[in-house]
């Protein structure tokens, strides 16, 4: 899972270092030019180009915030819309390293999954809540073709099953780690997960 992560990371940098060698010549081109009205379109093209960099995340949670950043950069990357409504302060409770490995897993299955899909179909949404005592945390995706279910966990379609399925497992481990509940489900051409923990965070 950390090599995994890694590579998410270099994903992301190569995607920053490949726009900023973009920009770096876009604006040089725009320079040299002397069209008003070319340079004004020119412009608004530059601004959606930069509006990619504009994906920090504020949720309250420094930890979180990093996790959300990064996945928000590789969604927009790979075109896959990313919507998210979270309160990061409900997860006080939990340990930085928690958060970003339940977090991380979660998000890093959904892109794994949008993949798979076609473009116009992909999206992942977030949400983190309190609900009567209890953070709620929820995502769902486009899924078109559902996963086989075992014991509750969604078995990985990859041939190579000896090191796969462990980002599942391991969103089990530490909602259970913090006395909660998890549940992954397909509904309506939707995959759901979803984590219930009570607010004060009783360590199991």
């Amino acid at each position: 899972n950390h090599y995994q992560q890694y590579q998410l990371s270099q994903e992301s940098v190569d995607m920053i270092n490949r726009k900023y060698h973009d920009l770096k010549h876009q604006i040089m081109l725009l320079e040299k030019m002397d069209d008003k009205e070319e340079r004004k379109k020119y412009i608004a093209e530059l601004k959606d180009a930069i509006a990619i960099f504009d994906t920090s995340a504020d949720t309250g949670n420094d930890a979180l915030d990093i996790i959300i950043s990064e996945k928000n950069l590789l969604c927009e990357e790979n075109k896959i819309s990313f919507s998210y409504l979270v309160d990061g302060a409900k997860l006080s409770f939990m340990s930085s390293t928690d958060i970003a490995a339940l977090f991380g897993n979660a998000l890093d299955n959904a892109i794994e999954k949008q993949m798979q899909e076609d473009e116009a179909n992909r999206f992942i949404s977030l949400s983190v809540r309190e609900e009567n005592g209890f953070v709620h945390i929820h995502s769902d995706n486009c899924c078109t073709v559902p996963p086989d279910f075992v014991d509750g966990l969604p078995q990985t379609t990859k041939k190579d099953k000896r090191y796969h399925g462990y980002g599942t497992k391991s969103i089990l481990n530490i909602a259970m780690k913090y006395d909660g509940e998890t549940q992954m489900y397909v509904d309506d051409g939707r995959f759901n997960l979803d984590i219930l923990m009570p607010l004060n965070g009783n360590i199991a």
